[in-house]
């Protein structure tokens, strides 16, 4: 299973096998009812006609370059094949979707679903990596469906958590970095870091505040320029490792826990691209102590695109979901803007 973002699952058959009436079973019912956003990558044996000649689409390619045309309802965009094209191909539709299909492409290292004919009676010994075989007269759909739940779930369970902690506000109301504020048992960044550690393969820094010397050689990323807010430092983190999960933290959250993070990270699931979620009495979920799934990044730079650097705003689509915080954990997503805060956080046994 690869660790790159989106997962591709090979459909293939003979002529005839119903490969695509398979995968519009599969759009028009188990995608459709569990809101994967999926997109296919069919190849075809004979002449393709995705134009119309002598429009100026068509002028402009055959005159010798590639061509993006689109309208309000749709798009394409229509280039000419390389020595890579397939892999190209897939690179370039992005990460904005839960699963790729590929129908044909039988050369390929890509797992397979392989789709017997009617008549039942052709080998597939030159197809490459066939994960499961669904004959002809099967309930081809519905166990299609189940093969690739559980391709997903593999999927899903393959890509690498990493956390990353904003550190770079301006701590104003707080009159010190808040990167440096300290407990009875020592930095609150420290015990952030250490908590994102225990469950993280990988922890960075986000940001240009000073940091505690114990935490010097942990990787720092600056913030984008010229984007206000957290925002800046999701999109650099998922600028440097687009294919990660990634748990993002603010360095002023007093009572984050390995606990609570784990219990976010069973929140997870396929299809799912945020889990930010949402404290007793509160309409709006929390962007921080959140985990954000490799397809968010293409959220957030669409965001960021548009001008909207709101986290909360960013957040209202379908794919995220905003579980209820247990009660024993609703004070992790606390923070401190102010001395006083501070103050009632050590009091409240702060982190560290």
């Amino acid at each position: 299973m690869t660790n790159r973002w989106p997962p591709v699952l090979g459909i293939w058959g003979r002529s005839g096998s119903g490969k695509t009436c398979l995968i519009t079973q599969l759009v028009r019912g188990a995608f459709e009812r569990k809101g994967l956003r999926v997109a296919v990558v069919k190849r075809c044996s004979h002449d393709m006609s995705v134009d119309t000649p002598g429009k100026d689409s068509d002028v402009i390619f055959s005159a010798g370059t590639d061509v993006y045309a689109h309208n309000p309802e749709q798009a394409f965009f229509r280039t000419r094949p390389d020595d890579l094209a397939f892999q190209s191909c897939l690179e370039r539709m992005g990460r904005g979707y839960d699963l790729i299909l590929v129908e044909g492409h039988r050369d390929s290292p890509l797992p397979k679903l392989w789709l017997s004919a009617k008549e039942g009676t052709e080998s597939a010994t030159d197809v490459i990596n066939i994960v499961a075989r669904l004959p002809w007269e099967s309930n081809r759909a519905a166990e299609a469906e189940i093969l690739i739940d559980d391709f997903l779930v593999k999927a899903h369970a393959a890509i690498p958590t990493y956390s990353a902690v904003l550190i770079g506000g301006r701590s104003r109301r707080m009159g010190q970095p808040k990167s440096m504020l300290k407990t009875r048992r020592g930095y609150l960044l420290e015990s952030i870091v250490n908590a994102a550690r225990a469950v993280s393969t990988n922890v960075v820094l986000v940001g240009d505040a000073p940091v505690p010397t114990g935490l010097a050689d942990t990787k720092r990323l600056p913030d984008i320029p010229g984007i206000s807010g957290p925002l800046a430092g999701l999109l650099s983190a998922f600028r440097w490792h687009p294919d990660a999960r990634w748990i993002f933290l603010a360095c002023d959250m007093p009572f984050i826990t390995e606990e609570a993070l784990r219990w976010l990270l069973r929140k997870s699931c396929p299809g799912t691209w945020v889990v930010a979620p949402r404290l007793k009495g509160h309409d709006e979920c929390e962007p921080m102590a959140a985990v954000y799934e490799p397809p968010a990044g293409i959220l957030l730079e669409k965001a960021a695109a548009r001008g909207m650097y709101s986290l909360r705003r960013i957040l209202e689509g379908n794919k995220i979901a905003s579980p209820a915080t247990p009660d024993a954990l609703r004070k992790t997503w606390a923070n401190v803007n102010t001395p006083a805060d501070w103050d009632v956080a050590l009091g409240g046994n702060a982190a560290g």
